[in-house]
């Protein structure tokens, strides 16, 4: 069984029970701190990839996750290969033109930004803090 399988059926049976909060990404917010609250309402596996639906339409991709905390307090996935973040733009009808990510992936450099939204950043910022977690 894979991290990620152990993670969603350890996930599932807390539900709704885990920790919201506002998204983090390698230490780098979504949005302003405390801007959004966000709520996993589902966790499924497919092999080694953890994928997470929130209750406003989000999804969070996490690719070989490792080192997991989560329970009513805390929500940290510290380790990945990859975070693909994905939501529709918020206020704007659910079309495929409003669908927005972050698609975060660590190298050994650092970890590289792919996005169609309007955050920008430069490439191969080393890491600051876990690769997903609420707070």
């Amino acid at each position: 069984m894979t991290n990620a399988e152990i993670f969603a059926n350890r996930l599932s049976r807390q539900l709704p029970h885990v920790k919201r909060g506002t998204l983090r990404i390698w230490g780098e917010w979504f949005g302003r701190p405390y801007d959004n609250i966000h709520t996993i309402i589902a966790a499924v596996a497919r092999g080694d990839t953890l994928i997470l639906s929130f209750d406003q339409g989000e999804t969070l991709t996490i690719e070989s996750p490792g080192k997991a905390t989560f329970d009513q307090y805390t929500f940290r996935i510290n380790v990945a290969s990859r975070v693909h973040w994905e939501w529709f733009y918020y206020g704007r009808e659910r079309l495929p033109e409003n669908l927005q990510y972050l698609d975060y992936v660590l190298g050994p450099e650092g970890s590289t930004l792919n996005t169609n939204w309007r955050f920008r950043r430069p490439p191969n910022q080393p890491p600051a803090g876990p690769a997903a977690e609420l707070v």
